[in-house]
């Protein structure tokens, strides 16, 4: 009998944490900006922006949506302004690519290159492409419900 059960609880584990590494086994990842070319937030995105960036949130729906939550700071009055952002994404080979969501029917000319784009880890999402950044940005993974991409 005790046997049987360590048998069954290791076969468990062994289901759960194996399967199909391209295919999401997580709901929701949260990653925040830890750093843009080396220096922590408040940062500017690029040398000519009118804003710093003070905080910067994504929240991951395993459904390739998500939220992205910005706190700037604009320069020419120095108000403080929260945004949140609805975003899509995709993961393909190990790196996550980002995209701010976009309005149908081409009510605005969208991009079609990745706002953030890099390789995804366990601990740190490493942004080395992209649109919004003109430095590398690294993101700490604040919380991963049944793994990450």
């Amino acid at each position: 009998m005790r046997r049987s059960r360590f048998v069954l609880a290791t076969l468990l584990a062994a289901m759960l944490g194996c399967g199909d590494a391209a295919a999401p086994g997580w709901i929701t990842a949260v990653v925040a900006l830890a750093d843009v070319g080396g220096a922590p937030p408040p940062v500017r995105p690029q040398p000519a922006s009118t804003i710093d960036l003070i905080a910067d949130t994504i929240v991951l729906q395993a459904n390739g949506t998500g939220v992205r939550r910005l706190t700037l700071r604009r320069l020419e009055d120095s108000v403080v302004v929260a945004a949140e952002i609805s975003v899509t994404w995709e993961s393909e080979g190990g790196a996550l690519r980002l995209y701010h969501w976009c309005p149908p029917n081409g009510i605005v000319a969208c991009p079609t290159d990745p706002d953030l784009a890099g390789p995804m880890g366990a601990d740190v999402w490493s942004v080395t492409d992209g649109t919004y950044f003109e430095r590398p940005a690294r993101y700490r993974v604040l919380e991963r419900v049944r793994g990450l991409p």
